[in-house]
Formats: structure tokens, sequence, C-alpha cells
């Protein structure tokens, strides 16, 4: 479907988006701006549920004792560092809560299953 430039701008305008996410709203939406706006703020509450949960988990297997093995940071599903790491838990929920601010981009923790030798696991 082909929208017309004002509305794709109008999205990116209000909402903080890029052409690929403005353009897919307005497909999901048939190209209604009004629906189009819904659609992109339920994705932005989706990733914000999805980081809460994320964070939860990090905190939480933190306190269990688990390190975390890698980090990931993904740019539209495709990965784009993977670096191995030795953080405390707590660390983990800053470097999720950073990948918030890029829009695009997601950073993952891959947790070893092993547990810290450190001042947690003592």
């Amino acid at each position: 479907m082909i929208h017309d430039l004002s509305a794709v701008d109008t999205l990116r305008e209000r909402m903080g988006v890029g052409y690929e996410a403005a353009v897919e709203a307005l497909d999901a939406a048939q190209g209604d701006v009004v629906r189009a706006l819904s659609y992109l703020e339920k994705r932005q509450r989706e990733s914000l549920a999805r980081l809460t949960a994320q964070v939860k988990e990090g905190v939480t297997r933190s306190l269990q004792g688990d390190t975390i093995g890698a980090i990931r940071w993904r740019v539209q599903d495709q990965v784009v560092v993977e670096a191995p790491v030795a953080l405390a838990g707590v660390m983990a929920a800053v470097v999720e809560i950073l990948s918030i601010l890029i829009s695009s981009s997601a950073i993952e923790t891959a947790y070893t299953g092993g547990r810290s030798d450190g001042p947690a696991g003592s």
C-alpha cells in the first residue's frame, strides 16, 4: 500500500519512530492515521512491558546467584555485537534499560546458569 508522505511524517513526529515503523503502522491501520497512532502506542506499551519483564528476570536471577554469560546488541532482529561478560544482575538491568533509548535496538542477556563466586553467591 502506498501512503501519503505527510501521514508518514505525522507518525514520525508524534511517535518518534522511523519511516519503516510509520509505514508498517499505516499498513496495519489500512492508511488511517489515528488507528496507526493507536497501533504504535500499543507497540510501545508492549515494548515497555517486555523491558519490565526482562529487568525483573535479571534482578531475580541475580538474587538467585546466576551470572550473565553474554550480552547481545540487536538492531531490528539482527545481532550486531555479542560479547561474553561477567556482570552483576543489577548491571544487566542498566544495560537493558539503555536498549529502550534506541527504539530499533534490543539488548539481550544470555545466562550461563552457573553460580557467581562473588559476594552475591557467598
